[in-house]
């Protein structure tokens, strides 16, 4: 989805969205590490270290993706007309 840059409004709900997605796979990659911990089955706990390694990856770029948006925040209100 494509937001207006120099809309602060758009740009905090796409912040928003973006933080619900980060605490989402937040909440995934703790359950992945909780079955790599406590499971008594070798084969599920190799399935939670792979699904937390994708999981990273997702991670890693949904961060790079919120430090974009909060980045073109600061611009939007730095150069916002009064």
């Amino acid at each position: 989805m494509r937001i207006n840059e120099d809309d602060p409004f758009a740009l905090e709900s796409q912040l928003a969205l973006l933080d619900r997605e980060r605490a989402d796979l937040d909440r995934r990659i703790s359950h992945a590490l909780q079955r790599q911990r406590f499971s008594p089955d070798a084969v599920a706990a190799a399935q939670a270290r792979a699904e937390e390694r994708v999981l990273l990856l997702q991670l890693d770029r949904l961060m790079t993706r919120i430090r974009a948006v909060e980045g073109n925040l600061l611009q939007a209100r730095r150069f916002r007309p009064h």
